[in-house]
């Protein structure tokens, strides 16, 4: 079976394919072909593959996803929408734990290289922890490694495994490894797969087609007690919330949990957080939440114009960062990489957060101009909050005595040149707690 490759989302919206797995049938041949989206959420099978794992008209959709349908039918059409993916992609080989090593070895020395002293891997399983830890014994930790727990997504009111955890915690936190972190999934993604929770329905797919709301991975009630309980483990609970009705969703059950456990001091996380109403924009100060944003998505793109096919004109209005600093939130920059973007360059991201536009001009335009921010606000959202979202603000994140010396070095102040030439930065020299990590 083979996997390689992505599809744009819009693909099959802006042309008329009927069947998406005999489109694939016709250039594989009898063999299986699975292929993730460009939002790593949804997949694309032909019918080898939908037969290698018995997905027939007969199989019934997973909870927290859906198999696509040919019209008139319960034929699998070859679309795997969120959950009903990874029930055919358990199909690929795993990678070893040699390739994971490796992964998580090239990943610092990436992010070594654009100037990057400090991440965080957003949905880590053992194998992955394991890899992270591999590299700590090495000594090859040349960043600040923090990693958020997977757990299984499509849960609907399924408990988690709360000592699972803790031993997937106990077995690999460290002083160079921070284990304190839970990644949950609410909902999907608001491309023309329409799986994000939305408070208002999606444009119909086809002319007078259904319309929806997208779907809440979650019940509330169990959402509400798995916050509940991690929270007083002390884990920062990280929740993939696109959609506006999910973020409203995760905001409720957060308030619920303060009120149980007072105020614990964890910053708990809604990632990417792209479409947020007006009202709960205060929720996020009130509730110290973070909004974990992307702003290397930030701009008029493939995956944008995806959106706005599904959402129509308030499509458009994506990651409302203006607002949300003026509401005085908590703001971090999360890059989605390497799922949904191709780099981890954070002077993209930086560029994207204060234009608003591609960075390569790839694509003509802006998006929601009217949000965006200074270049001293996107500094202080790339660094101060990085650290904090890394339990480190007492340690790093500015520079100023007392604190580890963590700096990069530029050929030039990003103040002194324009505003689009920010994602063209070459950094000169990293150095991570005194020691240089990365040299020209």
């Amino acid at each position: 079976m083979d996997s390689r490759g992505q599809w744009d989302s819009g693909f099959f919206e802006r042309f008329d394919i009927p069947s998406p797995r005999r489109f694939l049938d016709e250039v594989s041949g009898d063999k299986a072909i699975v292929l993730s989206d460009d939002s790593h959420h949804n997949g694309w099978a032909n019918s080898r593959a939908l037969e290698l794992a018995g997905v027939t008209a007969d199989t019934p959709d997973p909870s927290g996803g859906s198999y696509g349908r040919e019209p008139g039918s319960d034929k699998p059409n070859g679309l795997l929408f969120e959950a009903a993916k990874y029930d055919v992609f358990a199909l690929l080989p795993e990678w070893t734990p040699d390739q994971l090593k490796a992964g998580a070895f090239e990943a610092v020395r990436v992010a070594n290289r654009y100037g990057v002293v400090g991440i965080k891997d957003a949905n880590a399983t053992t194998e992955v922890l394991a890899a992270y830890d591999a590299v700590v014994r090495a000594g090859g930790a040349s960043t600040y490694i923090a990693a958020a727990i997977a757990t299984p997504r499509g849960r609907d009111g399924a408990a988690l495994d709360y000592e699972q955890l803790d031993a997937a915690r106990d077995r690999y936190h460290s002083d160079e490894l921070d284990v304190r972190y839970v990644k949950l999934y609410l909902d999907g993604v608001p491309t023309a797969s329409r799986t994000a929770a939305m408070l208002e329905d999606y444009l119909p797919a086809t002319a007078g087609g259904a319309t929806h709301n997208g779907k809440i991975h979650i019940s509330p009630e169990q959402l509400f007690t798995d916050i509940l309980e991690l929270d007083r483990r002390g884990y920062t609970v990280k929740i993939h919330t696109a959609g506006d009705r999910a973020v409203r969703v995760a905001l409720d059950a957060i308030a619920r949990v303060r009120e149980a456990n007072g105020d614990s001091g964890l910053r708990h996380e809604l990632a990417h957080a792209g479409y947020i109403a007006p009202q709960d924009l205060p929720r996020f100060k009130k509730l110290d939440v973070v909004a974990d944003l992307s702003p290397y998505l930030w701009y008029p793109s493939g995956i944008m114009e995806s959106i706005v096919g599904a959402l129509g004109d308030r499509g458009e209005r994506y990651w409302p960062v203006r607002d949300l600093l003026d509401a005085e939130a908590p703001v971090l920059a999360g890059s989605d990489w390497p799922a949904g973007v191709q780099t981890m360059n954070p002077w993209e991201g930086i560029e994207a957060i204060v234009t608003r536009r591609h960075p390569q001009d790839s694509y003509p335009g802006t998006l929601w101009q009217s949000q965006a921010i200074t270049l001293a606000e996107a500094l202080l959202i790339f660094t101060q909050s990085g650290a904090r979202a890394l339990r480190l603000e007492g340690q790093t994140g500015m520079i100023r005595g007392g604190q580890s010396a963590d700096f990069v070095v530029l050929e030039e102040s990003l103040f002194d040149i324009p505003v689009d030439a920010i994602s063209d930065t070459e950094v000169m020299q990293t150095v991570f707690q005194g020691r240089v990590v990365y040299e020209q």
